[in-house]
């Protein structure tokens, strides 16, 4: 099985590369770039799997998701 840490590149796009870049003075600002950048991926910002980055399986079911969002 595939670590999570090594499945990156398939919970980004190109057009990303804009938000990933900012810098934020408020948490507010932060979350809002957060949630964009999750819909650009064609996923939920406020499903409970983003909260658990460290979970495998939390992982797969994300990875899961995207999968169907292409």
């Amino acid at each position: 099985m595939t670590e999570w840490h090594d499945q990156g590149p398939a919970i980004y796009v190109a057009r990303m590369a804009a938000i990933l870049n900012r810098w934020f003075t408020t948490y507010e600002a932060a979350r809002a770039t957060l949630a964009e950048g999750v819909r650009e991926l064609g996923l939920d910002p406020a499903d409970p799997d983003w909260v658990r980055p460290s979970d495998q399986e939390a992982w797969e079911r994300l990875l899961g998701k995207r999968e169907l969002a292409i």
